[in-house]
């Protein structure tokens, strides 16, 4: 609950089922109802921004409901001013089909799959203010992949997420 995660780096992974670089799963309790510590609480206002995830087998995992087990849904989650790109399978994978609807909100993202990955594992798009799916153009430094001049990341950032500075320190 009120999770805020900004500012990553993720390259590279290979997690599937849950172990995704940005994995959102069901829950079976509910916080601030279910008491017991061994329940598994569901995510429940969750802000995740800012975040680079390049090439990795997932990009974003919602719904993994563990058979049945994790009937609690998620709440109030928001995706914003991130960039995900990749070559294979979906940058976003709605797992056994658990979306979440309206629970989910996304605002300006960018996305770019590549290669056999397609952008949605339904099928389902966005609108342009939720994901412009357009080439981010960054370029490799020999360690990580950055932004370029010509990337439409720069000055489009939502301000009202109070994230002032970026995964090095610099301001937004």
């Amino acid at each position: 609950t009120d999770h805020v995660i900004v500012n990553n780096y993720f390259e590279g992974l290979k997690g599937t089922r849950w172990d995704a670089p940005i994995t959102l799963t069901q829950g079976d309790a509910i916080d601030g109802v279910d008491t017991s510590l061994s329940k598994h609480f569901r995510a429940e206002r969750v802000t995740i921004a800012y975040n680079t995830l390049v090439d990795n087998t997932y990009g974003i995992e919602i719904g993994f409901d563990n058979n049945d087990k994790y009937n609690k849904g998620l709440i109030d989650i928001t995706f914003a001013n991130n960039l995900i790109t990749g070559a294979t399978n979906n940058l976003v994978n709605y797992v056994e089909g658990q979306d979440q609807g309206n629970e989910i909100t996304w605002i300006n993202n960018i996305m770019f799959p590549t290669g056999t990955a397609s952008l949605t594992s339904d099928g389902s798009t966005f609108t342009n203010e939720e994901v412009l799916v357009t080439n981010p153009n960054l370029t490799f430094d020999g360690t990580v992949w950055r932004s370029t001049a010509s990337s439409p990341t720069l000055a489009s950032g939502v301000p009202s997420l109070f994230v002032t500075e970026d995964i090095e320190g610099q301001s937004r």
